[in-house]
């Protein structure tokens, strides 16, 4: 894994539930292609109540369509 350069901010919404989560320079990524898309990892070490970790996989069709629309912006 590689130290993040920035920031992401991840963010999850449910109906009853609402969980926000910064990954800084302190913390870790991972990027990688894989025969059905891509995948992202960030983790924040610390300890046990500060420990995190995000994972998101995302398939190609998608992220195809993801990059167009960042490209009209």
């Amino acid at each position: 894994m590689k130290p993040i350069p920035d920031k992401a901010e991840i963010v999850l919404e449910y109906p009853d539930k609402f969980y926000s989560g910064t990954f800084e320079r302190s913390s870790r990524f991972d990027a990688h292609a894989d025969d059905n898309g891509i995948a992202l990892t960030f983790a924040r070490g610390g300890s046990e109540n500060e420990r995190k970790s995000v994972r998101l996989h995302i398939h190609y069709a998608l992220f195809a369509e993801i990059h167009d629309e960042l490209a009209k912006t």
